[in-house]
């Protein structure tokens, strides 16, 4: 594999700049994984991301982010041996509707964004653009946003009835403000409906059999078992249900 620093081994170089790269989150975008593909002679850095907004400029700014950041944190040599690409990305609305990327932008963008794998010595020296068409937007129109607004309220009002009870046995009690987002599902393109749009609420315990959450004087199965029992009534009500592992 490619070393990008003389001065490091090859892997406490990765290692690093995996870390390094994992800590990329603002007002645009958010990094969710990031892999290494190794392909002897120059290397892959792929990336799954949330996107908060998509404009014509989304992916320069982000490929230059990430070169940038590269560079400031000391990694200088083989660059033109190291391409970057957006293998996976969601884009997230103000409204909590999340979309796939490839129902936003038109196919030939999102392969290039796959597979163009611009070389990070490129980016850097600006000779690198991809430019997103002002149509891959998420159409939310204000009939749109009030059923998107209706779909969250009812979700929550829901995990209100939920949030503290008793299933399969055991006493629980969830956090009072969950992650809520609007998940699509079927459809075509970017064209969205009540019809394909899920709320998704993921939450954590509180406590369980009134021992706070994270205490280790329970065996982990009863979360499981109480998280399984809280999907199944969540879905009755068309709502995916999860515990964050966080």
């Amino acid at each position: 594999m490619i070393k990008l620093l003389d001065t490091l081994n090859e892997e406490q170089s990765w290692d690093n700049l995996i870390d390094t790269l994992y800590t990329i989150d603002n007002e645009r975008f958010k990094v969710t994984n990031v892999d290494i593909v190794d392909k002897e002679k120059y290397v892959i850095i792929e990336f799954h991301l949330i996107l908060r907004e998509i404009t014509s400029d989304t992916f320069n700014i982000f490929y230059g982010t990430v070169a940038e950041m590269i560079l400031n944190a000391g990694y200088t040599t083989n660059l033109e041996s190291v391409a970057l690409s957006v293998s996976y990305f969601t884009v997230e609305h103000e409204s909590g509707l999340r979309v796939e990327g490839i129902r936003v932008l038109p196919r030939e963008i999102f392969n290039r964004l796959k597979y163009d794998l611009p070389p990070v010595s490129t980016i850097l020296k600006s000779q690198y653009s991809l430019v997103i068409p002002k149509t891959s937007t998420l159409n939310v129109d204000a009939e749109m946003d009030t059923m998107l607004k209706s779909k969250k309220k009812k979700s929550t009002v829901y995990y209100t009835l939920l949030k503290k009870g008793t299933v399969v046995g055991h006493d629980y009690e969830l956090v009072d403000n969950p992650l809520v987002k609007l998940n699509t599902k079927g459809g075509v393109g970017n064209a969205f409906n009540h019809m394909n749009i899920t709320p998704e609420i993921i939450a954590s315990f509180k406590s369980i059999d009134g021992i706070p959450w994270g205490n280790e004087h329970y065996p982990e199965e009863y979360h499981v078992r109480i998280e399984d029992a809280l999907k199944e009534k969540f879905s009755k009500q068309n709502i995916d249900f999860s515990i964050s592992p966080f």
